[in-house]
């Protein structure tokens, strides 16, 4: 049908029935259209997933490439959020490397000039005219009152002032001193009420009354490392490899106050046995009830620290304390009796003094850590009134000692009210109830499964099954994590389901939860038949080279029995801040060479041991990490604790 203008023009009628057709044709376009472009998506989605499971070094970058903006544009893979080890690592606020004049002279240390010259390290490892052991490794034996036993193996002729070996300051263990302010940036008190603290009297006793403390140091200080990389150990077994340990004063950005060096070897040991063995190292720090406290492998050390020097800040006993101690005679060198002062090997700005070595019993390993719980810590907070160390009667089992981080197993102490009393282990272990949740996001690991035969659960059997009928596929690394530091607090706004009776519905609420966060590690190194290598195919054993390492963040309920209650994915820390203070093993770029090479090369050592997971004093919003680099240096970082957070939440 057609209608006349008034124009004289012919136009078309539009009808009902005409506009019902074109909206059906243009639906039907849309829908083709709509069909094609969801097509599209869903291939580049596939291919996205595919490209990020190569988990090579052309993955997109979550992080952004500055590793600053955590909350960027993220890739997902099945609603799974994808980092790389070294973007997953932390973003610090300051980076330290420290040299510790005082405890390190500059003899025995790297000149620049020799940095990469692994001739000249070799060298310097066997440049001393006196051995630090003596005598062969025989078969150890314990002594009792017979002190040649122990002086025929540790040479305590050794003279130091001719021994020019280079010190390798490794695994910093960092202790906080909360009560050194008087309120925090949030505007809390300093702590005076907190039962672990020093008392006032110890604080000045380790301080000197220096306003500039903040916290207290322990550093590794080896003869020998492997900082050319973990393939060439000329360095590690030239020569004498003996550890030391330098303990230092440092003040709130890190920097070294006072510090000397001391042989924690060298003196009372529960068992007594022979030193070249040296069973007390990897020391962790804590405060306990007025203590320090010093973790080290398989011991628990109870020390008390004095700075001595001929300064302002130096402490004089008073009357009264000298009355207190008189019956506490300090013993030394060969004289092997409690309470004992190490000799200091260079420095004398500090005492150290031992006053118990307990052996961890029922448990073989190391690393081990102290944590407490929150419920009892609380209570005890509401009626503590200690005045000093040696009033504290409380007898409350509120300390534990994590044997394994995840799954978590723990073991009550008890604390000793004696001044020379050892701590006590309360057996059996205790384990968490709740299995540990699924890592917040994934890594270059996630796609790598094992397989492997019940047959062959027994890593020491000979015999190795290939054809079972049952075998399992599990995860590349092993469901138990390696003990490395703990624990600082943060809160996390977890979700929590609750069902409603009458509708039968089943609603998620989030609450803010104050969980305590530590860091576990798992590692490739080849020894005792490492869990990726029972894979049935054997198809990583010529892939993964020895030593890499990663770690991630593990959050625990604060109350019994400290469940896990968020894991993050696996991260690794960077290289140290090569900064004027750091010393040669920092600057020695063959090490900064040794990378994460782990189903592709990242931008951080192969070997990262985070040694040290500490609170910062007067910042209650940031915490401090410290770690070994490729066993040769070390680095000191201060972090957000948002970032923590963050990557215990992401993807959650």
């Amino acid at each position: 049908m057609v209608r006349i203008s008034r124009g004289g023009r012919y136009r078309p009628v539009v009808t009902r029935s005409r506009i019902s057709s074109y909206v059906r044709y243009l639906v039907v376009r849309l829908h083709q259209c709509l069909i094609i472009v969801l097509t599209f998506i869903a291939i580049a989605i596939l291919l996205l997933y595919r490209h990020g499971s190569r988990h090579d070094n052309n993955t997109v970058s979550v992080l952004g490439s500055s590793n600053t903006e955590l909350d960027a544009v993220v890739l997902v893979h099945n609603e799974r959020q994808f980092l790389k080890f070294d973007e997953a690592g932390m973003t610090p606020i300051l980076s330290r490397t420290n040299i510790l004049a005082d405890a390190v002279p500059l003899r025995r240390r790297i000149p620049m000039e020799h940095y990469q010259d692994i001739e000249y390290h070799l060298r310097k490892k066997i440049d001393t005219e006196t051995p630090s052991i003596l005598g062969e490794k025989r078969k150890r034996r314990p002594f009792y009152d017979n002190q040649d036993k122990y002086a025929g193996v540790y040479n305590w002729d050794h003279d130091f002032r001719r021994d020019n070996r280079a010190l390798y300051l490794q695994n910093p263990s960092i202790l906080p001193l909360h009560n050194t302010i008087l309120t925090d940036s949030n505007g809390n008190g300093n702590h005076d009420n907190e039962p672990d603290n020093l008392s006032p009297k110890d604080l000045q006793m380790l301080t000197g009354g220096d306003p500039s403390v903040r916290y207290l140091g322990f550093f590794s200080a080896n003869i020998g490392g492997k900082c050319f990389g973990p393939q060439n150990d000329k360095l590690y077994k030239t020569g004498e490899t003996v550890a030391y340990y330098a303990v230092a004063l440092l003040d709130e950005n890190l920097r070294d106050i006072t510090s000397v060096l001391i042989d924690i070897n060298a003196g009372p040991v529960s068992g007594n046995y022979k030193y070249w063995r040296q069973f007390t190292g990897d020391c962790r720090l804590v405060l306990i009830k007025g203590w320090i406290y010093g973790v080290c492998t398989q011991y628990i050390l109870k020390f008390k620290i004095r700075r001595r020097t001929n300064n302002a800040h130096a402490h004089v006993q008073t009357a009264q304390e000298e009355e207190e101690e008189e019956h506490l005679k300090e013993y030394t060198g060969k004289n092997l009796s409690y309470p004992y002062k190490y000799p200091n090997i260079y420095g004398d700005g500090l005492d150290v003094i031992l006053y118990s070595n307990q052996r961890i019993k029922g448990h073989s390993g190391k690393n081990f850590n102290v944590f407490r719980s929150q419920s009892q810590l609380q209570s005890q907070k509401q009626s503590s009134s200690r005045t000093n160390t040696d009033t504290n009667t409380n007898m409350n089992m509120q300390h534990y000692l994590q044997i394994w981080p995840s799954p978590h197993e723990y073991a009550p102490l008890i604390i000793p009210n004696g001044i020379l009393d050892h701590v006590q282990l309360l057996l059996p272990t205790q384990q968490s109830t709740l299995p540990p949740p699924r890592p917040s996001f994934d890594g270059p690991d996630t796609p790598h499964k094992i397989i492997t035969c019940p047959e062959n659960e027994d890593g020491g059997k000979n015999a190795w099954v290939t054809n079972c009928t049952d075998a399992t596929t599990s995860e590349f690394f092993s469901d138990k994590d390696h003990g490395t530091s703990c624990c600082i607090q943060l809160e996390l706004p977890l979700e929590e389901q609750e069902e409603e009776k009458d509708g039968g519905r089943t609603t998620i609420r989030r609450r803010n939860v104050v969980v305590n966060v530590g860091i576990s590690h798992q590692k490739t190194t080849l020894l005792t038949n490492p869990w990726w290598r029972r894979d049935i195919r054997s198809i990583y054993n010529d892939r993964i080279s020895q030593a890499q390492y990663v770690s991630r963040f593990v959050a625990y309920d604060t109350q019994p029995p400290f469940d896990i209650l968020a894991r993050s994915g696996w991260f690794c820390l960077g290289f140290d801040a090569n900064n004027a203070n750091a010393n040669a093993s920092a600057k020695n770029t063959t090490t900064r060479a040794q990378k994460l090479d782990l189903f592709g090369e990242y931008d951080c050592p192969a070997i990262h041991f985070p040694s040290t997971f500490a609170e910062v004093v007067g910042n209650p919003d940031r915490a401090i990490i410290g770690y070994g680099i490729n066993d040769c240096t070390h680095n000191l970082i201060v972090v957000e604790k948002e970032e923590i957070r963050k990557r215990l939440l992401r993807g959650k």
